[in-house]
């Protein structure tokens, strides 16, 4: 979630925050949003992190973004999301870049704009954000500012799901089972699909589900 700081106590993670420090006023946040050593509340979250984007705090930025993105301060305000993602991603924060390209292909809170979509993702993606390179991924795989290339999408979704990233698992699992790009090999998409699966990535669950047998089902649970 950005830059961290370590304080032995929520007391005196209060302390430096009202002394103005803007790690201490971005991990605040992160405690209420957590309810760690706090009661719960997204209101908290929402003041102190206004305190430490105002001193450039990229990761609180970002997560202002989240809170308006998903409605947890009311109802969801996408074009407000995507103007804190954008101060974030100017900022170098990867994963604002990420999202800010995401809404940008998906027109979601900005006009939609496939090109800008690609800045964004190749950004975050060139810097190993696992979720810009899914999303470059699937620029590439559909055609969208860029000339379709199935190698291209293929090694992007590669790169993010060998950091773990579900939805490039799944992605890569299709390709082989279409043979999208790629020689067709079952073995190699229950593979990819069961990697998903296991961290509850329903497409992949009903994916594994229609093409393993009942032993490697199984496995799953």
């Amino acid at each position: 979630m950005g830059q961290t700081g370590a304080f032995a106590s929520v007391e005196e993670m209060r302390a430096a925050a009202e002394g103005g420090d803007a790690v201490a006023q971005y991990n605040l946040g992160l405690a209420y949003v957590e309810g760690r050593g706090v009661a719960q509340s997204y209101e908290e979250a929402f003041a102190w992190w206004r305190k430490a984007a105002a001193q450039g705090h990229a990761g609180a930025q970002c997560d202002i973004g989240t809170l308006y993105r998903y409605g947890r301060l009311g109802p969801p305000d996408k074009e407000e999301a995507a103007a804190w993602f954008a101060k974030a991603a100017e900022n170098a924060h990867l994963r604002a870049q990420s999202y800010l390209g995401w809404m940008y292909r998906q027109g979601e809170g900005v006009a939609q704009d496939y090109r800008m979509a690609r800045q964004w993702l190749s950004r975050a993606a060139r810097a190993g954000e696992a979720e810009g390179q899914t999303g470059l991924a699937y620029l590439y795989a559909d055609g969208l500012g860029v000339r379709r290339d199935d190698e291209k999408a293929r090694r992007w979704f590669m790169k993010a799901a060998e950091q773990g990233q579900p939805s490039a698992q799944y992605a890569l699992g299709r390709i082989y089972e279409t043979g999208r790009g790629v020689e067709a090999n079952t073995k190699a998409a229950v593979g990819w699909y069961a990697l998903a699966a296991m961290q509850g990535y329903q497409p992949a669950i009903e994916a594994v589900a229609k093409l393993a047998g009942p032993e490697d089902e199984s496995q799953l649970h």
